[in-house]
């Protein structure tokens, strides 16, 4: 929470300078307003569907793309796949997988902050569903479609037996 007026929330950013011996030059510090990931994460979508969130390492959440944080004058409402993820002992990028969401995350590196992204994963498999429901038609018209053939086969056959029978008797 910044110190100064208005007392938002702002990511405070430094890096120091050294001169050529390793000497202490000065610090550069960048402060910015966390709505500005709103953006940032807004160009990281790839569909709709889809959520990057911003939490530290014990899961705070600090911004959200601008399509699930509209108005970002209030707190970002919180993900329901987030309160999946635990953030101890996981390597980066490894996926969290919970019964409605796909999650994956990648570590910021000496700032103790996570990118988190998160689709639902009935989006995912929908293509894929209907891959299953076309295979498993084009077999079943397959199945019965040689049954009957088979069925007509055998008819023919009966029917040359008995003829052939008959011619004999």
């Amino acid at each position: 929470i910044s110190r100064f007026p208005p007392r938002k929330r702002v990511v405070p950013v430094s890096w120091a300078l050294r001169t050529h011996t390793g000497e202490l030059a000065g610090v550069v510090v960048v402060v910015a307003d966390w709505r500005l990931f709103a953006g940032a994460f807004a160009k990281l979508i790839s569909r709709p569907e889809q959520t990057v969130a911003l939490i530290d390492h014990v899961g705070r959440l600090y911004a959200l793309d601008m399509a699930h944080w509209p108005d970002q004058g209030v707190e970002p409402q919180r993900p329901a796949f987030l309160g999946t993820l635990s953030s101890a002992g996981r390597p980066q990028r490894e996926p969290d997988h919970s019964a409605e969401h796909l999650a994956a995350r990648a570590e910021l590196p000496n700032f103790g902050l996570q990118v988190v992204t998160g689709v639902p994963i009935a989006t995912i498999l929908l293509p894929w569903w209907l891959r299953v429901w076309l295979a498993s038609g084009l077999l079943l018209v397959t199945v019965v479609g040689a049954g009957w053939l088979s069925a007509q086969l055998h008819y023919k056959v009966a029917t040359l037996r008995a003829t052939v029978v008959a011619a004999r008797s």
